[in-house]
């Protein structure tokens, strides 16, 4: 790979130009780099010319990541947590926008559906729900908590893709599909809450402690590991505390 100029604007506003060595792109969307000084990697997303034209809204969920990113950061910047993606940079207003995020950690969740040790199982819980306490504390509804948003890296998770994040309170769109999204996420009435985040948040532990498909609510009966997280499918959900 031969190092190329990457000028973008810092989440503090700044102009930057690193040098990176780029990976192919992985699909129109992402490819991994790697600065050349540090070596440290990161992921580049962005929305392809071709891919823009034909579908706008694009570059809305691109904005919108980068949005999402800079409210994380500005909330947690002494102590920022594994599970969720760091925004590095961004640059916007270019015939190919992107932002910069720091590397993926681990494996997609779904490679090891019903394969997780007693311990690996109890940490995955504890990991993926306190990524939705840490949201929640930012005042942040993620929205697409499923199989291939979760990431294991056999003792954190990593949640990744906040393009279709919100804001706590702001109006449900219709967003989602059975079993993952919450049923009234997926009807699009009410505010959207972090409630909507244990519902997703439940569902893809139990599919990946139980390794089964579900079509709705999960039967918890005959996995003691899961107990815990049954109010999570209640009526009146626990906060993200």
């Amino acid at each position: 790979m031969e190092p190329e100029p990457l000028t973008f604007t810092s989440p503090e506003g700044d102009p930057v130009t690193w040098e990176v060595e780029a990976e192919p792109w992985h699909d129109p969307f992402e490819r991994r780099l790697t600065l050349v000084v540090q070596g440290t990697r990161l992921v580049q997303r962005r929305v392809p010319r071709a891919e823009g034209r034909d579908r706008e809204y694009l570059y809305d969920l691109l904005e919108n990541e980068a949005r999402m990113g800079a409210r994380l950061l500005t909330r947690l910047s002494r102590a920022y947590p594994v599970e969720l993606p760091r925004l590095m940079g961004y640059s916007l207003d270019e015939e190919e926008p992107f932002v910069l995020l720091s590397d993926r950690r681990g494996e997609p969740v779904t490679r090891r559906s019903g394969a997780l040790l007693i311990a690996e199982q109890r940490a995955l819980q504890a990991s993926l729900f306190r990524a939705v306490r840490i949201l929640s504390a930012c005042g942040i509804v993620h929205r697409r908590i499923e199989p291939e948003t979760v990431r294991w890296d056999g003792s954190h998770v990593q949640l990744t893709d906040l393009s279709r994040a919100t804001l706590i309170g702001s109006r449900r769109l219709r967003l989602g599909e059975a079993p993952y999204a919450c049923p009234a996420q997926r009807a699009g009435t009410g505010l959207a809450a972090t409630a909507d985040d244990l519902w997703s948040a439940g569902m893809v532990i139990y599919r990946t402690v139980t390794g089964r498909d579900i079509a709705d609510l999960p039967d918890l009966t005959a996995a003691p590991a899961l107990q815990p997280i049954h109010d999570v499918f209640s009526g009146e959900p626990p906060s993200a505390r």
